[in-house]
């Protein structure tokens, strides 16, 4: 993470070859934090070779208005980003990688700072947005929901979760997402702050025979009242 006090946070995700990497930067828009995480990522740890070309292959695609990301349609502060560059389509949904782009509430950020002033003046519930993305064999949902906990965002999630949009998913919904609300009740599913990141966790869940991973951060919100 780099210059703390310049712009908005912004947390990216990425879910590449059956793993999920988040990073966070500082920056002044969905471009400029696309392009800061791109120029900061060690493609070596996500096992990209040809590194040097590579990165210079997504520094440019960054900064080229037609790869700039798109604002994610009835999601708040949420942009996706393709990378293309990685010049490998993932082999169950026939897709480049996307990079999640997610402006996130922080101590540090001027809309926290004014909600905390809200929160005393009594305009506000003290429910956060949450934006929370499921990783299921190589297919990625992203959904939003208002919370005061990240464990009661996993469960409202859950509750919203269309299964039928994950090839593999179990086909048998309402049993699976009971089984799911179950496993909100024991800590080994609970979501974990993920170290050296603000507002981030991490946390799973169990779908048949297959874990799922899922990513919550809470979200800096235009919506006055949640």
């Amino acid at each position: 993470m780099s210059d703390l006090f310049t712009g908005n946070l912004y947390t990216i995700v990425l879910d590449y070859r059956k793993k999920t990497y988040v990073y966070q930067v500082f920056a002044k828009n969905s471009v400029e934090a696309n392009l800061k995480w791109i120029k900061e990522v060690d493609l070596n740890e996500i096992g990209i070779f040809n590194t040097k070309g590579i990165k210079e292959e997504l520094i440019s695609e960054a900064m080229d208005e037609t790869f700039f990301p798109v604002s994610m349609n009835n999601l708040q502060c949420v942009w996706s980003s393709s990378v293309t560059s990685f010049s490998e389509v993932d082999i169950h949904t026939k897709e480049y990688p996307v990079a999640y782009i997610i402006t996130t509430s922080t101590t540090n950020c001027k809309y926290i700072q004014k909600k905390q002033q809200n929160d005393m003046l009594g305009f506000s519930n003290n429910k956060v947005l949450y934006t929370i993305q499921l990783d299921y064999k190589g297919s990625t949902g992203v959904n939003q929901v208002c919370a005061n906990t990240q464990i009661e965002a996993k469960i409202k999630w859950i509750q919203q979760l269309k299964l039928n949009e994950f090839p593999g998913a179990p086909t048998n919904i309402p049993e699976t997402k009971n089984n799911l609300l179950s496993q909100t009740k024991d800590p080994d599913f609970n979501p974990i702050p993920i170290n050296g990141l603000d507002s981030v966790w991490s946390t799973s869940v169990q779908l048949g025979d297959e874990i799922g991973r899922v990513t919550i951060v809470a979200t800096q919100s235009n919506v006055i009242n949640l």
